[in-house]
């Protein structure tokens, strides 16, 4: 009877035994299910804004197929230094990458609104850049006036007019300007005391 009871616990300890491996493995299973599945769902309908993530100090780890148009980036790797050279008012891509905020710009030809969220990650903190074409209708949209910003424009130009000589000043000039005003390029020209010509500055 003894040797009975003893192949009954044998068998029911081998029963539970399999049981539970075969539990462990369906459960190893669901985890790998879980970690192939992505977060965002594949199935993102397509879309024309551009989209910049990056690590802390500006390191891109990624921009979709819009944003590498707009920046001119024929298969090249994402770079926070090639891209800003894109980028009017110049340091602006920077700023929206060091802290959120929002800004109108220009990339290349197109007239842009940015517009920057910080994310966590594994590895620290990520920057999300969302930028979308203005269209012709909000191109369209009256602009205030915003006087204290004109005052700041004018005292930058007054004082780079006392401290420096011409080519300083032009400078100083389209360097006040530049936030305002997009232009890819500038000239200022003045009229000639002489005569009825004008002289490039």
């Amino acid at each position: 009877m003894l040797e009975v009871s003893l192949i009954l616990i044998g068998l029911v300890f081998f029963a539970w035994l399999f049981v539970l491996v075969r539990q462990a493995q369906r459960g190893l299973d669901a985890g790998h299910e879980a970690l192939a599945r992505p977060v965002v769902p594949v199935s993102l309908p397509p879309s024309n804004e551009a989209i910049i993530v990056a690590e802390g100090r500006g390191h891109i780890v990624f921009a979709n197929e819009p944003a590498r148009r707009w920046f001119g980036l024929d298969g090249e790797t994402p770079s926070l230094t090639i891209m800003a050279r894109q980028v009017r008012p110049a340091g602006t891509l920077y700023d929206l990458l060091a802290r959120p905020g929002r800004a109108a710009l220009r990339v290349g030809p197109r007239q842009v609104e940015a517009i920057s969220h910080t994310i966590p990650s594994p590895g620290g903190e990520r920057m999300v850049l969302l930028l979308r074409e203005l269209t012709g209708d909000a191109l369209a949209a009256p602009v205030e006036f915003d006087p204290l910003r004109a005052l700041s424009i004018a005292e930058d130009v007054s004082r780079a007019a006392a401290n420096a000589d011409l080519p300083a000043l032009v400078e100083a000039v389209l360097a006040s300007l530049e936030p305002v005003i997009a232009f890819d390029a500038a000239e200022i020209t003045l009229a000639d005391a002489e005569g009825d010509r004008l002289r490039w500055v």
